[in-house]
C-alpha cells in the first residue's frame, strides 16, 4: 500500500548544467547528455511516456502511517558507457527511508539509459533527479503543500535568527528546513553557505556556494538587497571563488 506520491521536478545533467533533452556544443565539440529509455533495450524513443519520473512514481512504493514526509529530493548518479548506472549520492535528502527507496528503485533501470555523448562517442555523465516527495491524506489524495511559500516560511525565519539574533545553529537549521522543499532556491543556498561559514564548516559552506555557481549565481538586489552580507566573515571567500571561476 502507497501513502505517498512523487512528482519529477527535473533531471539535469553534469553537474545542473544542462536539461534533460539538449545537445550542446562546446567549442566545437558536441556533447548530448544521456537519456531514460525506460525499456530493456537501448532505441529511440517518440514519445515522453517512459519518463524516468513516471517510472519512479510507478515503481516507490512505501507506506508509513506514523510519518508524512515531504519535500524535494535530489538524487545524483552516474550513467555508464553502457548504459547502466552507479556511484548515487543524496544531494537533499527527504528521509533515510525515501532515500533507500529511490535509489533502489533506480538501481533497476539499469540498461535502460541511452549513454551520453561526445562527439557520438558514449561516455560517463552525472545526472541530478530532482522528485517532489507529497505524503497522501487519509482520502488517498496527495497532501497540497505550497513548497515556495514553506521555503520562504524558513528563509525568513533563518534570516531574522541569522542576521538580527546572531543565532547561527538556529538559522542552520531555519535553511536547511527551507531548502528540503527547494533545494535550487539560489538565496537559501548562499545565505546558508554563509551560515556554514559562520559556524566554522568551511568545506560544507564551499559545497553550497560551488552548486550555486553552478546554478549561474544569485542577484544580489533581489530579497538579499536588505541583509548586511559584506559585514559575514565568509562573504570575502564566497565573492573571491566567484571570481577565480570566471577568469
Amino acid at each position: 500500500m502507497k501513502n505517498y506520491v512523487i512528482i519529477l521536478i527535473c533531471v539535469l545533467v553534469s553537474g545542473m548544467a544542462w536539461g534533460q533533452n539538449k545537445s550542446k556544443n562546446l567549442m566545437g565539440v558536441k556533447v548530448t547528455p544521456p537519456k531514460f529509455t525506460g525499456i530493456e533495450e537501448i532505441v529511440t524513443l517518440k514519445t515522453e511516456a517512459n519518463s524516468i519520473g513516471n517510472y519512479l512514481a510507478t515503481h516507490f512504493d512505501i507506506f508509513d502511517k506514523h510519518h508524512s514526509y515531504e519535500g524535494t529530493e535530489v538524487v545524483q548518479f552516474s550513467v555508464t558507457p553502457k548504459g547502466d548506472i552507479e556511484n548515487f549520492k543524496i544531494i537533499n535528502s527527504v528521509s533515510p527511508q525515501i532515500d533507500e527507496e529511490i535509489i533502489r528503485i533506480l538501481k533497476k533501470t539499469n540498461g535502460m539509459w541511452k549513454p551520453g555523448l561526445n562527439n557520438g562517442i558514449p561516455v560517463a555523465m552525472v545526472k541530478d533527479v530532482a522528485l517532489e516527495i507529497r505524503p497522501n491524506d487519509d482520502d488517498g489524495l496527495p497532501v497540497n503543500t505550497d513548497y515556495m511559500e514553506k521555503a520562504q516560511y524558513y528563509f525568513a525565519k533563518g534570516s531574522k535568527n541569522f542576521f538580527i539574533k546572531k543565532n547561527f545553529k538556529k538559522a542552520l537549521k531555519n535553511y536547511d528546513n527551507g531548502m528540503c522543499y527547494k533545494p535550487y532556491d539560489k538565496s537559501l543556498r548562499l545565505l546558508r553557505g554563509l551560515c556554514r561559514y559562520e559556524l566554522g564548516y568551511i568545506e560544507e559552506a564551499h559545497q553550497d556556494w560551488e552548486l550555486l555557481r553552478e546554478l549561474g549565481g544569485t542577484d544580489m538586489a533581489d530579497k538579499l538587497a536588505d541583509y548586511d552580507l559584506k559585514s559575514l566573515k565568509g562573504y570575502k571567500e564566497y565573492i573571491a571563488m566567484f571570481s577565480e571561476n570566471e577568469k
